[in-house]
């Protein structure tokens, strides 16, 4: 593997990525990395799994991903080994790989022995496993794959429900926000292909009515608007401001939803 995507949130003030990186530069040579983010919320695991879930079909073959959002740092927490077409996620095992796992048709889940960690382990630190454990087990992992007595299957994954694409079951329901943008779009777990035979007038918001529409420019300036976002979830906006802000809406905030039924 010579691609390495990184997603953390760690940001970009401190000194974090750059050592994770600089490791990887000094030991891996050749490795060509793309960062998905580094902005996540801090301990954001929803607006962690939701980015890894929008960019993990564009990333390329041969690519490991670490995504290293992980709130149970120094626990007893496990540590999760995806694989699937040709790419390998390594993560904490908190729900991270919940939204892709609700996708992904055919894949195989792992997890290294406690003797490989330790064997790899560069550091003492119980408060930056990203540069002690999960830096060198991604290095050993582009180094050797996990086809690996070191690895065994990992059982029963995390999966946490609010980050479960919502299957909606009559004309009224609630959803998840599980991520908000850069833009101060809200996007919720509903999921465009989970309609069946219903369509979507738009949402209940704080005794408003917001309705669905195709694209930014369909309302004026100022007005909410919902659509069908980028990656197939329903999305919140405010055109040319920032609808989180606006309706004073955040992660985990539940939100009411409202159909009609599909007369086509």
């Amino acid at each position: 593997m010579k691609y390495l995507a990184m997603l953390t949130d760690f940001g970009t003030q401190d000194h974090y990525v750059a050592v994770m990186k600089s490791w990887f530069l000094s030991h891996i040579p050749g490795v060509f990395f793309i960062d998905i983010s580094h902005e996540v919320p801090p301990q954001s695991i929803s607006s962690a799994a939701y980015l890894l879930y929008a960019a993990w079909d564009y990333l390329p073959e041969n690519c490991l991903v670490l995504a290293l959002v992980d709130p149970g740092v120094g626990t007893e927490r496990r540590i999760s080994v995806l694989e699937c077409s040709g790419r390998v996620l390594v993560c904490p095992d908190n729900g991270i790989s919940g939204l892709l796992l609700s996708r992904l048709k055919q894949y195989s889940l792992y997890e290294p022995s406690d003797a490989l960690v330790e064997k790899v382990k560069i550091g003492k630190s119980t408060t930056f496993h990203g540069r002690d454990i999960f830096t060198p087990l991604c290095g050993w992992i582009i180094e050797k794959g996990i086809e690996h007595p070191s690895f065994s299957s990992l059982e029963n994954p995390v999966r946490l429900a609010h980050l479960e694409p919502v299957d909606p079951q009559g004309f009224a329901d609630q959803c998840h926000v599980i991520h908000i943008d850069h833009f101060g779009n809200i996007i919720t777990n509903v999921k465009m292909d989970q309609r069946k035979d219903h369509s979507l007038e738009g949402l209940i918001l704080q005794h408003r009515f917001i309705q669905l529409h195709d694209h930014y420019s369909q309302v004026s300036e100022g007005d909410f608007l919902s659509y069908w976002g980028s990656s197939g979830f329903l999305e919140i906006a405010c055109r040319n401001s920032n609808a989180a802000k606006e309706l004073g809406i955040g992660l985990g905030d539940i939100l009411e939803i409202k159909y009609q039924e599909d007369e086509t």
